[in-house]
């Protein structure tokens, strides 16, 4: 068969696998692979060997960086900071749409998955409703604000291989330069959305626009400092000094999620860098796996 029509087949195969009967990602993805080699004709041991040498790239490429990002994830976690991040995008905007849209496009850039992010930030979210119809939409804004900055936002893992292979020579800062405000703007959009939707079921009469404001953030001056926001301002100082040594692109990106790691587990205390390395290694296994 021609590789376009199988590879639609096979779209249309895995995506009904995984939506009614639930079949895990990993076994899923892998079945497809091996159903849409069998449709073009690939001879079995190629096919093998092309999906193994496919696994093998991928882990190379994203290994370090999802750990990294997943261990940065679970130590704040372990800490509480992801409340005290929210509370602080809390003080930028009182809504808690945008609130919950911009949470999930921040978090999952520096943790380098979009299902992590909306994991950490679900109960965070949740919170923030005021009825169960509420916490809801808040969870549909935190999952496409992360899937907005996971798939177009460099250096995501899923924008990393598409700018190496369609633009090798446009350096990512210029790539940026165009995507995170268009990002944004389609964040804006489903943010207003969203919002307007809930009011018109909630408050179906009210036009003032003000009935889903959150409160304002109670977090004292005494309560805030830079240890929640220290792994990513590591990965921000590790830049000049990766180009600075001449790294290539892609060894910058590993090395500064790696510098946001280490920065996350040295400063956490001992109990939580344990549970935090115990909890993001697991949970960086599932996302790799899946992800190759």
């Amino acid at each position: 068969m021609d590789p376009l029509p199988a590879l639609g087949l096979t779209l249309l195969l895995i995506s009904f696998l995984g939506i009614r009967f639930r079949v895990p990602p990993i076994f899923n993805l892998i079945g497809g692979a091996i159903f849409l080699g069998i449709l073009i004709g690939m001879p079995a041991n190629e096919l093998i060997t092309v999906i193994t040498s496919g696994l093998g790239r991928v882990f190379a490429l994203f290994a370090l960086i999802i750990l990294s990002g997943a261990i940065i994830a679970s130590t704040l976690e372990e800490q509480g900071y992801i409340e005290r991040i929210v509370e602080d995008i809390r003080n930028f905007s009182g809504n808690p749409f945008t609130l919950s849209g911009l949470s999930g496009y921040l978090l999952a850039l520096p943790v380098a998955c979009s299902v992590t992010a909306f994991i950490i930030l679900t109960p965070v979210v949740k919170g923030i409703g005021r009825s169960e119809y509420q916490r809801r939409m808040l969870l549909f804004c935190v999952a496409i604000g992360s899937l907005i900055s996971f798939s177009l936002v460099y250096p995501a893992p899923a924008v990393i291989p598409l700018v190496q292979s369609l633009a090798p020579d446009l350096p990512p800062v210029w790539y940026d330069a165009l995507a995170i405000p268009l990002s944004l703007v389609l964040l804006a959009g489903v943010v207003v959305v969203y919002r307007k939707w809930f009011q018109c079921r909630e408050h179906p009469g009210d036009a003032s626009g003000t009935c889903d404001e959150s409160a304002p953030s109670d977090v004292s001056r005494a309560e805030r400092s830079f240890r929640p926001y220290a792994p990513f301002i590591a990965i921000l100082l590790a830049i000049p000094v990766g180009l600075a040594l001449g790294l290539s692109h892609g060894a910058l990106i590993q090395v500064i999620m790696l510098a946001g790691a280490v920065t996350a587990l040295a400063m956490a205390a001992p109990d939580a860098r344990i549970g935090g390395l115990q909890r993001g290694t697991k949970h960086a296994g599932i996302i790799i796996f899946g992800l190759c």
